[in-house]
């Protein structure tokens, strides 16, 4: 294709995609404003100066307990762990594979990526991960994709069939791109930083699945797409029917949010204007004329009265206030177990039970991001082994605090019932670990300690010889 019809090609589909790229935009902006920035109330909202303006952003506090329960931490150590199984009937394959997938997720930091678009994920709706394959080294480079800067579009199977991002560089890296050797680059460094101009230049980089075009400035270059991958992934949060948009974990309860702000601010604000204590007189008599003796003794007569005013509307608008906390909660599936109230020494099934409509609502958000690991996954081993489509599956910690040992005595039972392998039970146990490798290291360090143990009883047997042989 001629770098002409190139710029054509992308100019065109920028067209086509901009708007809903900018209504997402905004959408994200509109919540990370709201969410993130804890600005939650408008002008028009605004109470008089000096009364009570107070923002509790529960939505906030619902986005952290559903980002920590999607990627939940290993519980021994503290940290967030992601591992992954490959379905493979070679062994050494497999463990290849499995090998391969690991390592990539460390040196290219996942999981600190996969926590960033999360956050996008959750607060503005969608999530975004770019994984081309790095010239140099021919591993996959992922990269963590603000999802405001993408224009995207779909086939009738809703697979991506045409991607584009824009970010800018400063022309002294434009520069040293387009250097063709290393006095050029030279020069092209020592100008700039004479000059000391670092002007930025729009680029745009595209992909389907014939070519790449990227476009810097009036620039344009195309490389064939050898490999036949659109290097994305694009997670949508709870997208409606047949459409690809996300939306933001807040939409459902901003209006409930606003309404706990201005119900706590009106009481606060009563309190406060009955903080000092107002004492009202009732008697027939001239209230100057009421003399208060010794110790703050009042003298009245027989029916007069002398009480401090209080708010008589206090349990109807706390109750109130705690109904509409309850709503929120009873919409997200957040209860006592999840949030640490819950105290009691409760069986595991009654703990689950607790857990139900939170795994249900955290089950299907990650049908979207488990699709995205399986094409990480395949992009990661297409890039170094075969070009296929790869069958794996991510491996997540538990969402609920499970009792180890009853976790081991039932993998054990089926052990021994024939019910699983023993690399199945290591996945079961240690889902984080290469069960091929694990497996291996726990055969050879039982043959080393057998060894250890039968030369140990050896010495042990021919020095008893010896003493009873000094004895006779």
């Amino acid at each position: 294709m001629k770098n002409s019809e190139a710029k054509k090609l992308v100019d065109n589909f920028i067209e086509n995609t901009e708007e809903t790229r900018k209504t997402r935009a905004m959408y994200f902006d509109k919540y990370n404003k709201f969410v993130r920035n804890n600005d939650q109330w408008t002008i028009e909202e605004e109470p008089d100066e000096g009364k009570s303006k107070l923002t509790f952003n529960n939505s906030e506090d619902i986005i952290k307990v559903y980002k920590a329960k999607m990627f939940p931490r290993n519980s021994k150590i503290g940290t967030m762990e992601i591992g992954v199984k490959v379905f493979e009937k070679d062994k050494a394959k497999k463990e290849k594979y499995e090998k391969a997938i690991l390592d990539t997720y460390d040196n290219e930091k996942l999981n600190k990526k996969v926590l960033e678009q999360a956050e996008d994920f959750l607060v503005g709706g969608s999530a975004c991960f770019y994984y081309p394959q790095d010239p140099i080294s021919k591993k996959a480079k992922i990269m963590s994709l603000d999802p405001r800067t993408v224009n995207i579009a779909f086939d009738d199977y809703g697979e991506i069939k045409q991607f584009a991002f824009q970010d800018t560089i400063s022309k002294k890296e434009k520069n040293q791109k387009n250097s063709k050797s290393w006095l050029q680059k030279f020069i092209n460094i020592a100008i700039n930083n004479l000059e000391n101009k670092e002007q930025e230049i729009t680029r745009v980089t595209y992909w389907d699945k014939n070519q790449q075009i990227i476009m810097i400035g009036n620039q344009t270059t195309v490389r064939e797409n050898k490999i036949g991958i659109i290097p994305v992934s694009w997670i949508p949060n709870n997208p409606k029917a047949h459409k690809h948009e996300g939306e933001s974990e807040a939409f459902t309860i901003a209006h409930l949010d606003k309404e706990i702000n201005f119900r706590y601010s009106d009481f606060s604000q009563r309190v406060k204007e009955n903080t000092e204590p107002n004492l009202a007189v009732y008697s027939d008599k001239n209230t100057e004329n009421i003399n208060k003796e010794d110790k703050g003794i009042l003298s009245l007569g027989q029916d007069d009265k002398a009480e401090f005013l209080t708010l008589t509307e206090n349990k109807e608008a706390l109750d109130y206030i705690q109904k509409i906390n309850n709503i929120i909660k009873d919409k997200k599936a957040i209860n006592g177990a999840i949030t640490g109230e819950l105290k009691s020494n409760i069986s595991g099934l009654t703990m689950a039970y607790f857990f139900a409509p939170l795994l249900d609502q955290i089950g299907l958000k990650r049908i979207f991001w488990d699709d995205f690991f399986k094409e990480l996954n395949t992009a990661i081993l297409s890039y170094t082994f075969e070009v296929k489509k790869y069958k794996t599956r991510p491996v997540f910690e538990s969402v609920m605090v499970s009792d180890e040992t009853t976790q081991i005595d039932n993998t054990i039972k089926l052990l021994q019932n024939n019910l699983i392998s023993y690399e199945d039970a290591i996945d079961e146990l240690r889902g984080m670990e290469n069960a091929s490798e694990k497996l291996k290291e726990i055969i050879k360090e039982q043959e080393e300690y057998g060894e250890y143990l039968n030369n140990k009883k050896t010495d042990q047997k021919a020095k008893s010889n010896e003493e009873q042989y000094i004895t006779l």
